[in-house]
């Protein structure tokens, strides 16, 4: 299960370890993003903190949004909708407000970023000391 095995510049061990996530993997274990782990061999104990690096992060948030951005563009082309549900004919012949509500949010959030822009900037949302 353990993929890689490292040592930082401040002593910190990294490891990486498969999630749920990544498709067609084998084994794997649930990972809670900030997590704090125990793990005990003989009779020492350590605590883990698990933490993914930011560009890690922003590359998976990138893939993610903008291949579902795709995905339910090729939906609405081939539906002319966007259904409730798929893959289940009682479902996916619905459609609702809710699932638009989601797709244009995650749409507007896609074009501020990739005009490197932030939301709370544009709503002048105060800073908080």
């Amino acid at each position: 299960m353990l993929k890689t095995l490292s040592v930082t510049k401040e002593g910190a061990i990294e490891v990486f370890l498969p999630a749920t996530v990544v498709k067609g993997q084998g084994q794997w274990g649930n990972i809670i993003e900030h997590g704090r782990y125990s793990i005990a061999f003989n009779d020492q104990a350590r605590n883990l903190y698990f933490m993914s690096r930011a560009e890690e992060v922003q590359a998976a948030l990138e893939r993610e949004l903008s291949m579902g951005l795709v995905t339910w563009q090729a939906i609405f082309n081939e539906l002319g909708y966007v259904p409730t549900g798929l893959g289940e004919a009682r479902w996916q012949r619905f459609s609702d407000t809710g699932g638009y509500a989601h797709l244009i949010k995650a749409a507007s959030q896609w074009l501020i970023y990739l005009q490197d822009r932030r939301d709370w900037e544009m709503l002048n949302v105060p800073k908080v000391n």
